[in-house]
């Protein structure tokens, strides 16, 4: 198997890594189908995201009228 060397991001800045052809081919090469799960998947993860900082403000918020009633 073939493999390609590729730049990557990373905290402590460029890397290099090397990446077999088939997945360079599969990147270069997606359709519509696979650009639109990755979409869905990032909206739903951040909606997923919304929800757990939603209900992390409303326990805080019943936390402070409890307290406030004691």
């Amino acid at each position: 198997m073939t493999t390609t060397n590729v730049e990557v991001r990373c905290k402590n800045g460029l890397k290099t890594k090397s990446n077999p052809f088939a997945i360079l081919d599969y990147n270069l090469n997606k359709t519509g189908v696979d650009k639109a799960d990755q979409i869905i998947y990032y909206h739903l993860m951040k909606k997923k995201q919304q929800v757990v900082e939603e209900t992390f403000v409303f326990m805080f918020v019943i936390e402070i009228v409890n307290a406030c009633i004691l």
